[in-house]
């Protein structure tokens, strides 16, 4: 039976937090060091708008680096302890946080090789989906890449690709249904098209005075 909540799916890095480039990929990538994670500006007074009306939060976020020998399990897990943590100080609670340490070419026993949670594969969102009943046309995956579209597709919720130019080598061709700049456009074009079903929604004007160290 189709579940009656709505939610919105955010990837944590590049959406939600700033990408550090890592000289061993090459890349723009997650935070190796818990110094180097920086939260965007709008993050929280914008999840505080989905909150408000009700609209459930999760994270989803591939984190490999410690499969493949880049970093400590332990300051990997500090890493994602001091995000949650940053969260609930400023009242917002998740309502789930799903990782994946997985990686195919893994060095690490046990974190390599074929998983069934690693993207674009849409595990984490059928498992909410299923846990949380959650309507998937109500619902939305928030991503900086072409694989947070698949991902959408794959479990049949609605897509939006917030522009980063350090990961727009990772878009592709796949177009996803909305496209923004940042995270407050992102949380009001889904406000507003939720607003199109009927329920009048709309980002709170009150500016968000950032009283975390790890706010820019």
């Amino acid at each position: 039976m189709k579940g009656k909540n709505r939610a919105v799916f955010f990837k944590r890095d590049g959406v939600l937090n700033e990408l550090i480039f890592n000289i061993a990929s090459g890349h723009y990538e997650a935070p190796l060091k818990e110094e180097n994670l920086k939260i965007y500006p709008g993050v929280i007074k914008s999840l505080k708008a989905l909150r408000a009306k009700e609209i459930k939060i999760f994270i989803i976020s591939h984190q490999p680096a410690f499969a493949l020998g880049q970093i400590s399990k332990e300051e990997l897990l500090t890493i994602e302890e001091t995000f949650k943590r940053f969260l609930i100080i400023n009242n917002v609670n998740p309502t789930g946080i799903y990782y994946c340490h997985h990686h195919p070419h893994g060095t690490v026993q046990g974190y390599s090789g074929a998983c069934p949670c690693s993207p674009p594969s849409p595990f984490f969102l059928i498992k909410a989906i299923e846990k949380y009943q959650l309507d998937p046309a109500q619902s939305w995956v928030v991503g900086n890449t072409e694989l947070e579209v698949k991902m959408g597709n794959a479990a049949k919720i609605r897509t939006l690709l917030q522009k980063n130019k350090l990961s727009k080598q990772k878009c592709g061709k796949l177009k996803p249904e909305k496209v923004s700049e940042h995270i407050e456009e992102s949380v009001q074009i889904i406000l507003d098209e939720m607003e199109k079903k009927g329920v009048p929604l709309q980002m709170p004007p009150t500016p968000y005075n950032p009283r975390f160290p790890l706010m820019k």
